[in-house]
């Protein structure tokens, strides 16, 4: 849109300054897509800034990018300018546990934003799929996303990362991914975050 152009122009030069490589025709499209959401440069330096370390950082900036919109977008709407809570649904899920040699209070790893949400630890599958879902949560209908994808969490991969497990809350859920459209909003979330060609394997959660 014409009146977002200077932010994804300078969108686009901050991501190929800090990753180092060319901006494809594929991450202008989700640059210009996530402008009309948030459209302060600030938000997207600090979540440039934040995903520092993270092994898939795009992925990392576009669940930082979501997170900022869901809160202005939430503060927007909240009577006498007080700030209503952000829905789970509508930010990136924080990580199971704490980072290794990380304490309650500590200041943020360096090169990480203060505030930001914290780095989810990328290496493992279950950081990646919830990247997937961040993805997943702004192309899919509220009530869609909560029936099949809420709860479920990457559990396992192949020593290549090809194929990735995928724990789901029942059975059920696992035959609805086979439904066309949830296949086509899983592949366009795997390459947001940059994991074009995995397979996933899904399979009912046995965790009580």
């Amino acid at each position: 849109m014409p009146e977002h152009a200077p932010l994804v122009r300078e969108v686009v030069r901050l991501y190929e300054s800090e990753l180092g490589r060319r901006a494809t025709p594929l991450v202008r499209g989700q640059i210009a897509e996530l402008a009309v959401a948030c459209a302060e440069l600030d938000d997207w330096r600090a979540a440039f800034l934040a995903s520092v370390g993270a092994r898939s950082r795009w992925a990392y900036v576009v669940a930082c990018v979501r997170n900022a919109a869901a809160h202005r977008a939430c503060e927007a709407r909240a009577p006498g300018g007080a700030a209503l809570p952000v829905l789970p649904a509508q930010q990136p899920r924080p990580p199971a546990a704490p980072a290794p040699h990380s304490a309650p209070g500590a200041a943020p790893p360096m090169g990480q934003a203060p505030g930001a949400p914290p780095d989810p630890g990328p290496e493992t599958v279950g950081a990646r799929w919830q990247a997937v879902l961040a993805a997943l949560q702004g192309m899919l209908d509220r009530a869609v996303y909560g029936q099949w994808f809420a709860g479920s969490r990457g559990v396992g991969e192949a020593e290549d990362g090809s194929v990735w497990r995928v724990a789901v809350r029942s059975p059920l859920a696992v035959d609805a991914m086979t439904h066309p459209g949830l296949q086509r909003a899983l592949a366009r979330a795997l390459r947001y975050v940059e994991a074009e060609g995995v397979r996933l394997v899904f399979e009912p959660d046995d965790a009580p």
